[in-house]
């Protein structure tokens, strides 16, 4: 039987999964200037990283992108996002949120093996 910490990795690996799928597509589209498939992959790769944001927190995704809810997340990632969200054609913006997956990435790595260990010390 699986449970909910398996799942919400599967969940998340399937979010990052996307992201690495979306990634070379942005990164050809602004290599070679088409704007217009910019605008929609970027779209898609903010929504995949505030659903990332909140799924790795172990939260619903809200409207509001509050700290406070969260347990981890990269710093000024508030500030980052709205960034990107202001400017989603520009090249300054795909390496903001690139960058805050990256970020993440790493963050919930490392919160999943402290839970891990956490969890084998109380067995």
């Amino acid at each position: 039987m699986e449970n909910i910490f398996d799942s919400q990795e599967n969940s998340i690996s399937l979010l990052i999964e996307k992201w690495n799928e979306i990634y070379p597509i942005l990164k050809n589209a602004f290599e070679q200037r088409e704007l217009s498939q910019v605008s929609r992959q970027m779209e898609n790769g903010m929504q995949l990283f505030i659903e990332f944001l909140f799924r790795s927190n172990g939260k619903s995704v809200q409207p509001s992108l509050n700290a406070e809810m969260l347990d981890f997340y990269p710093v000024n990632f508030q500030e980052r996002i709205q960034f990107v969200k202001s400017r989603p054609t520009s090249y300054h913006a795909f390496i903001q949120l690139s960058e805050l997956f990256r970020e993440h990435e790493k963050l919930y790595a490392k919160n999943i093996a402290l839970k891990k260990a956490s969890k084998h010390k109380t067995v």
